[in-house]
């Protein structure tokens, strides 16, 4: 069944199969038992040894064990995020077939999916030159609020007056996130200064007090880790403080792991707090 329905995953999940099985229309699969939990699923296996769970509509049985395949499947399944938003394409049994904001896509269970119905109250684009006065002045106002004031912090950098132009360099991005036609706070991604040339940095992502809690954390991370991956980094890190615990729920929902030590020379010896992603 076709559907084009937005959802918000309730859960992480990770796939369980490293080579599932996938076929065209035509071909021959050796058929196994019935799902206890999903019983319109049986496991299969193609002839090239590839396994998984295969819904009985995909194919037509021409013995005990042997079916030949009525069209185009796939079974891989979806990593996603706690928090993440997912499209459905698809829906077969409890299973949808969804697309996440990277363009990845998988089966996903329906117990995982939350429906979304209203209409996000933000939207995110790449920052503008006319953007600058604003973003430095959300950077001086939202850094101050967790102690991020003094030497050793990102609010005292050159680039908070010119971000636009600093983060045009390459292999950089930074993005705005809008509410009602005024920007209200940013987030973007650099190469990591001292760092190996597959590590980035996650870089001066904040947002004023009426953007947060609008799932505008979760799209703006969603969209600097796009980038990140599309300039070819491997690993994005990131510096913080211990107070700021919203922040660090958000990073480990994202799928970042805490370190003990600092990465690269940002200059920023006043974050006390470190974390990596493998991207």
């Amino acid at each position: 069944m076709r559907t084009h329905s937005r959802y918000r995953t309730t859960a992480a999940y990770q796939p369980k199969y490293a080579n599932p099985i996938r076929f065209e229309s035509g071909e021959i699969i050796t058929l196994g038992g019935r799902d206890t939990e999903f019983p319109e699923f049986l496991w299969a296996t193609d002839e090239q040894g590839r396994e998984g769970w295969v819904h009985e509509s995909k194919f037509l049985g021409t013995s005990e064990k042997k079916a030949v395949t009525t069209g185009h499947y796939n079974a891989i399944e979806l990593a996603v995020r706690a928090g993440e938003l997912v499209s459905a394409e698809e829906a077969l049994g409890d299973w949808s077939w969804c697309v996440n904001s990277e363009g990845r896509k998988g089966w996903l269970p329906n117990h995982l999916l939350e429906r979304v119905t209203d209409v996000l109250p933000f939207s995110i684009r790449p920052i503008e030159s006319g953007d600058d006065a604003t973003i430095a002045e959300i950077i001086r106002k939202v850094m101050p609020e967790f102690g991020a004031v003094g030497d050793g912090f990102a609010i005292n950098d050159p680039e908070v007056d010119w971000m636009s132009r600093a983060y045009s360099e390459n292999r950089s991005a930074y993005f705005v996130v809008v509410m009602h036609g005024v920007v209200k706070g940013g987030g973007g991604i650099a190469p990591l200064a001292g760092g190996d040339p597959d590590t980035c940095e996650l870089r001066k992502m904040y947002f004023l007090p009426e953007c947060r809690g609008l799932g505008a954390g979760t799209a703006m991370m969603s969209r600097c880790l796009q980038a990140a991956r599309m300039h070819g980094f491997k690993r994005c890190y990131l510096e913080t403080l211990d107070s700021m615990k919203d922040a660090q729920s958000l990073y480990v929902r994202s799928g970042f792991k805490k370190q003990c030590g600092t990465l690269g020379n940002t200059g920023h010896g006043g974050c006390d707090t470190f974390y990596v992603l493998d991207l």
